[in-house]
């Protein structure tokens, strides 16, 4: 029989059918040895116990059977529906469950109350927002309470339709809770292990604030802003927040909003050693989950611990194949170049890149050697071109035809020191295809 609670350190709390995709994220990292604040997992075998009975399972069809297209009664259906669950009580032997799991790491202590779905933080969907936290909940009655209301908010009205335009079967989904040892935290923050607004996946982003993570995740302060390149260590930038307040823990429980002094605002809240120390956490946060990474972090008494860490899904795909020279190259969209900017099916990505002449053998079959594809588009290497004197004043004076922008961008990168040394094509590249290029530029003319 599935187990109603597991630790974050059991084995089996690696499972995302069973703890849900944080709960397993969590289970990963604390496996790997990774700093995590000590808890357990209420799994979905005991969220299966509490939905499962008849009125509860015709509650949920009847949400699943709307629309997105019918907002009113999404969000009518989703209110009965979570009012009903938060007003019943856990079966009894999932309390039981939980006060077991409870007593063994103190009574006394503070926890934090997360969701866990068995259809968030997946490659390509996070789900971020779309359930709730709650932090500092005190006391058996207390946390019973609240894991019960994080499993009624799998059903809130903006989760429902999160789901339905991703494509997610209602039905298919699951929640576990994540109870985690509520830190006392004097800093924390979010890091991304490859930079969210650029797409460098050799830049790791941090936002950092004063005291818990919530008033930086809810957008409440401007956090301090650093940026390092993580090849070097190379601090790129650190750009200091005007961290007004601070979220705290409250002694009777919950959280409350405390204005900080002058003083404090403007200072820094990462050391040169807090952000070395951070990025390596990233990137080993990274490494034992296969993709980048956007990373919650806290820092207690000088200790940093990781809160949570779920792909970021906002990243453009990498070109297949990648350049393997350690030289900067320039590609260019050949369907933008076309007037086609959706995305095409493999086999007609796969056909221009064996269509199109240029850095191959006349007649070849081959790819491209030129040519490669990402999300579902098929781009050509500038870069050969681009560091030869005479083929790059051609191509620069015509790309502000096609994208003014797009030429402005690319004027900006050649001139970065070292772009020259990059692969150039030889004049024996250039000869079988030298007609077609004339023509085209002649033709643009």
């Amino acid at each position: 029989m599935e187990p109603l609670v597991l630790p974050l350190d059991a084995a089996e709390a690696r499972e995302p059918a069973l703890v849900g995709s944080k709960g397993a994220s969590l289970a990963r990292l604390v496996g790997a040895g990774l700093p995590v604040p000590e808890g357990f997992c209420v799994t979905t075998r005991a969220f299966a116990a509490f939905v499962d009975d008849g009125p509860t399972r015709r509650r949920v069809r009847a949400l699943s059977g709307l629309r997105v297209e019918e907002p009113q009664a999404v969000a009518e259906a989703a209110r009965a529906l979570r009012a009903h669950l938060e007003t019943r009580p856990l079966p009894d032997r999932v309390s039981r469950a939980i006060a077991e799991a409870l007593a063994a790491y103190g009574a006394e202590r503070a926890w934090a109350v997360r969701s866990s779905a068995t259809a968030e933080d997946l490659p390509d969907a996070s789900f971020a927002g779309q359930l709730d936290s709650f932090l500092n909940v005190r006391g058996l009655d207390a946390l019973l309470l609240h894991v019960r209301r994080s499993m009624a908010r799998l059903y809130r009205e903006r989760a429902h339709t999160y789901r339905a335009r991703q494509g997610v079967p209602h039905d298919d989904v699951a929640l576990a809770v994540v109870v985690q040892r509520m830190v006392r935290a004097d800093a924390s923050g979010v890091l991304f292990t490859a930079d969210p607004l650029t797409g460098n996946r050799f830049v790791t982003a941090i936002d950092a604030g004063f005291g818990l993570g919530e008033a930086v995740v809810a957008g409440r302060v401007a956090p301090d802003q650093v940026r390092v390149d993580v090849r070097g260590g190379r601090l790129l930038e650190y750009r200091t927040g005007a961290k007004r307040c601070a979220t705290e823990p409250r002694v009777e429980g919950g959280t409350q909003l405390k204005a900080l002094p002058p003083e404090v605002c403007g200072a820094h809240v990462l050391s040169d050693e807090d952000v070395r120390t951070l990025v390596g956490l990233g990137q080993r946060a990274q490494a034992v989950n296969g993709a980048p990474q956007d990373v919650e972090w806290c820092r207690e008494g000088g200790r940093f611990l990781l809160l949570q860490a779920r792909p970021i899904t906002s990243l453009f795909p990498l070109l297949s194949p990648l350049p393997h020279d350690g030289a900067l190259h320039v590609y260019q969209s050949f369907n933008h170049r076309q007037g086609m900017t959706e995305a095409v099916p493999p086999l007609v990505a796969d056909t221009w890149c064996r269509c199109i002449p240029f850095g191959k053998r006349r007649g070849s079959t081959e790819r491209s050697c030129w040519s490669a594809t990402a999300g579902g588009r098929v781009y050509f290497d500038l870069t050969p071109l681009l560091t030869r004197p005479g083929s790059r004043r051609r191509i620069l004076a015509q790309m502000p035809k096609a994208d003014a922008r797009m030429a402005l961008a690319v004027e900006e990168v050649v001139r970065r020191p070292g772009f020259d040394a990059g692969p150039k094509v030889s004049l024996g590249q250039m000869f079988p295809w030298m007609p077609l290029a004339w023509a085209g530029f002649f033709a643009a003319l």
